[in-house]
């Protein structure tokens, strides 16, 4: 049994939001009335979003797919997905099965082995922000990305 097939017996409207904000608390207080359909499911700062992964496919069935379109190709780097939610400058990480990471990188600016670092990257008029993306691990002096599952014990230092 899926977790669809369970939020939607719960309401109608559930597996949607919780694909939004990945909170079975929100899903359960927001849609306590089965017959109260859902206006909007936004996207809120700090409750961490489900992402779209992408999917393999061969190489040789990459042209065929996307027929005569023009399509770049992007080199995967290979680290951690991680959303970064800022807001007031505040900051909250989480990674794509939203475990909160917040402790490890930091909540604020002085505070945690990112935040610290890149606090200061954002526009001033932003007031809040949600970025998705791959993380890795960087070394500055080989001039490398670091291997896959480096980079909690690069935040860490170790």
């Amino acid at each position: 049994m899926s977790e669809n097939s369970v939020l939607n017996v719960f309401h109608p409207d559930a597996f949607n939001l919780f694909n939004v904000c990945s909170s079975l608390r929100k899903v359960c207080a927001d849609l306590k009335d089965p017959f109260v359909r859902l206006a909007t499911n936004d996207i809120t700062i700090f409750h961490p979003i489900k992402p779209q992964l992408a999917h393999k496919e061969l190489p040789q069935d990459i042209p065929k797919a996307m027929g005569a379109n023009k399509f770049y190709i992007q080199q995967k780097l290979d680290g951690e997905r991680l959303q970064l939610h800022m807001r007031e400058g505040q900051f909250r990480y989480w990674s794509r099965k939203t475990t909160d990471y917040t402790n490890l990188y930091g909540a604020n600016m002085v505070e945690g082995a990112l935040t610290p670092h890149i606090h200061n990257c954002f526009h001033h008029k932003a007031r809040s922000l949600i970025l998705d993306g791959e993380m890795v691990a960087w070394d500055p002096i080989g001039e490398q990305y670091l291997p896959f599952g480096t980079l909690k014990s690069a935040a860490l230092g170790q």
